[in-house]
């Protein structure tokens, strides 16, 4: 891959990671985590869970690109991002409770524990897996984890200020729709292959 595809591809897996966490669990995990811990030590503990588990998922991602054919993988990511997009767009309005210890040592490997534990083998691990699988596991990797951490940490700071511009519904809506239009995307090139 050359260097303009190598940023494509990492602008992709933010963006796209971006869309699919805004709002979700994890965030809201940093929030609590945040208040209690404060912000440094959340966004520490939670760089280090996503880093380690994005390399999980490019690592899988690429030992599947290596053995399975271009068509499979577009069909196979095609249909990961159509069951995020109806998983989105269906979303319950639930809220999944963090309940914390009073014994904890520290802010960041509380924080890396619980998001450790929360997000292995998640929507977006998934994703991240799907997206190196199309061939820029760097660049997956490298995206993917820039907007965890990012997230994370607009979560530890100032979590409930995305909640006062719009729903937690609202932000599902749109990334499922967003997830749909790359399940036609991979779709096409599946059977362009």
């Amino acid at each position: 891959m050359n260097a303009e595809q190598e940023i494509f591809a990492a602008a992709r897996a933010a963006g796209l990671i971006s869309l699919a966490e805004l709002g979700d669990k994890s965030q809201l995990v940093c929030l609590v985590l945040g208040a209690r811990y404060g912000a440094r030590r959340v966004l520490v503990g939670a760089a280090l869970a996503f880093s380690l588990l994005n390399l999980l998922a490019v690592l899988i991602g690429g030992a599947l690109e290596a053995t399975l054919s271009p068509r499979l993988l577009a069909g196979a990511a095609a249909a990961l991002f159509a069951v995020f997009g109806v998983l989105a767009l269906r979303g319950g309005d639930e809220e999944e409770e963090v309940e914390l210890e009073e014994g904890t040592r520290g802010g960041v490997a509380t924080t890396f524990g619980v998001l450790f534990v929360a997000e292995l083998g998640d929507k977006t691990q998934l994703m991240v897996t799907a997206l190196a699988a199309d061939g820029s596991p760097v660049a997956t990797w490298a995206g993917s984890t820039l907007a965890l951490v990012t997230l994370a940490g607009l979560g530890a700071l100032a979590g409930r200020a995305a909640l006062t511009l719009t729903s937690v519904r609202s932000l599902r809506r749109l990334g499922g729709i967003l997830f749909l239009a790359f399940a036609v995307f991979y779709a096409r090139e599946a059977l362009l292959s």
